[in-house]
């Protein structure tokens, strides 16, 4: 089999069949002039590690959309009971929040407030709430917030009262969903305790265009002072993109790396675009780079610059 690791390529011999698609914690030794690569299953703190929890969740990340949209859908089923096509038809007006279509010209506003709805904060929202002097805060996010919507639909399809093969369907679908939002959760703690950053993950639809994308925002150092943003987007035409974004005061430097030239000299093309919308944002353009990925340039990884994680290596076989 073929590794890559960082850029780098390595022929490789496995001798245990390797699930496609699947992802391992491998223990690294060094033997004569060969590298040993063994399958561990870790412990405890490993498998709750941020890189761990970002590798093992890409898969059900990128059908999320789908599932969304396929929960959405079900809001007109007369099969269903009146309170589920209405927790339904909730998680279908906030769709368009929460799944990205490209293009879009407020893609930047867009982000923030999908963010915002992700699920991600969903408990701190409510108790902010709460201190607040709100009243039945989970209430009012079950029709705002992912996670609450996806709770919310959860309660109403395993009811007592619910008893349909359609509504198993559905149940399993919202679990899928939760299972995703709340990976990411737990993802962040880990992160946000080893001092790295945010992650989050920006559902897309294949037909409309955009079929996902992560986004990594870095915990700035004591000593930075600037604002550190990566991206890694996959579109349907412009295929995958990765950018990093820093933000220093009002200042704002970019890096596009695309699949090959020709997608490079395309957003070359609307780079003057792009300036103008920060302009109009109140931004200043510094460097901007786009250019082709070269086989040298490290894979999108966005724990594994820093110095907790540096002995850990994203494989790809």
């Amino acid at each position: 089999m073929l590794l890559l690791a960082r850029g780098t390529r390595f022929q490789a011999f496995a001798s245990r069949p390797l699930q496609e698609g699947r992802n391992y914690l491998l223990q690294v030794r060094s033997i004569g002039e060969r590298i040993l690569l063994s399958v561990v299953e870790g412990d405890t703190a490993e498998r709750t590690s941020a890189v761990r929890l970002w590798a093992t969740g890409r898969a059900a990340r990128a059908e999320l959309g789908s599932l969304l949209r396929s929960l959405a859908g079900a809001a007109e089923d007369n099969r269903l009971t009146e309170p589920i096509r209405n927790a339904l038809a909730a998680l279908k007006n906030r769709l368009p929040g929460l799944v990205f279509r490209a293009p879009a010209k407020d893609g930047f506003q867009w982000m923030m407030r999908q963010l915002r709805d992700s699920g991600l904060f969903l408990e701190s929202r409510a108790a902010r709430q709460l201190q607040e002097g709100g009243e039945a805060p989970f209430q009012s996010l079950a029709s705002s917030d992912l996670k609450g919507i996806l709770l919310s639909l959860k309660s109403l399809l395993i009811g007592k009262e619910v008893d349909s093969p359609r509504a198993a369907e559905l149940a399993q679908q919202v679990d899928q969903a939760l299972h995703v939002v709340e990976t990411d959760q737990l993802l962040n703690l880990s992160s946000l305790k080893d001092g790295l950053g945010w992650f989050w993950f920006i559902p897309g639809l294949r037909k409309e265009g955009f079929q996902g994308g992560e986004a990594f925002l870095r915990k700035p150092g004591a000593n930075d002072e600037a604002l550190n943003l990566s991206l890694s987007l996959d579109f349907t035409r412009l295929g995958h993109m990765e950018i990093s974004v820093s933000l220093n005061r009002s200042v704002v430097g970019l890096r596009i790396l695309t699949e090959d030239q020709a997608r490079a000299e395309m957003v070359q093309h609307h780079l003057d675009e792009l300036r103008s919308g920060l302009a109009d944002a109140g931004l200043q353009t510094g460097t901007v780079v786009c250019r082709k990925k070269q086989e040298d340039d490290p894979e999108w990884a966005p724990f594994l610059e820093f110095e907790k994680t540096a002995n850990a290596v994203d494989i790809v076989m």
